[in-house]
């Protein structure tokens, strides 16, 4: 695997908000900012997002695009694997911006449109002090706009072997079964993404 930095120029870039760019497999991109991964899918000279991150990832998606040798124009849609305010971060400003449609499993949807609106397996609040080496992260992840996601409608049901006209959302498919819905992808070069 290859990483490749995709921040901007200048040297005032913050270590743990700098963006990374991973090529994961043939047509498979990892990009990690903030402390959060979305994936991007190429097929048939189109783009797939995988997760929206966080709202400040949007420039290092630009350039990830960039360095990949794509366009905005070739993003097709956006696939949710689940809705919580990591994976949401700049859906609405794909839809808005990019026209692309956004997929989520349906349980997912009311959660797309209000990404803090979930019911948390332990305490937030001691969290920090708790794992205090957690701190650098979470600065990351609040630097990166987590405190500020918006949420994103409508959100389109991506049913089980999607038949959808863009290529990559085809590998995408909602897992029945789990407590919240979630969408999974799978590539014929890797076990899933």
């Amino acid at each position: 695997m290859r990483a490749k930095q995709v921040r901007g120029s200048g040297a005032s870039a913050h270590r743990s908000t700098d963006a990374r760019l991973t090529r994961v497999a043939d047509g498979v991109h990892q990009l990690t900012h903030g402390g959060v991964n979305c994936y991007l899918l190429e097929e048939e000279g189109r783009v797939t997002l995988v997760d929206a991150a966080l709202p400040r990832t949007w420039g290092p998606l630009q350039r990830a695009l960039t360095a990949i040798g794509r366009r905005p124009e070739d993003v097709a849609a956006l696939v949710l694997t689940h809705a919580h305010f990591d994976h949401v971060g700049f859906a609405r400003r794909a839809a808005a911006e990019l026209g692309v449609p956004v997929y989520a499993h349906r349980l997912e949807h009311h959660l797309a449109a209000h990404p803090y609106d979930y019911a948390h397996e332990r305490a937030r609040l001691p969290y920090p002090i708790l794992h205090p080496a957690a701190l650098p992260t979470l600065a990351a992840m609040a630097r990166a706009g987590a405190l500020q996601v918006r949420g994103v409608e409508p959100v389109l049901e991506l049913p089980p072997g999607s038949s959808s006209t863009c290529p990559a959302t085809r590998r995408c498919c909602s897992c029945p079964g789990t407590p919240s819905g979630t969408a999974r992808c799978t590539w014929p070069t890797a076990t899933s993404c």
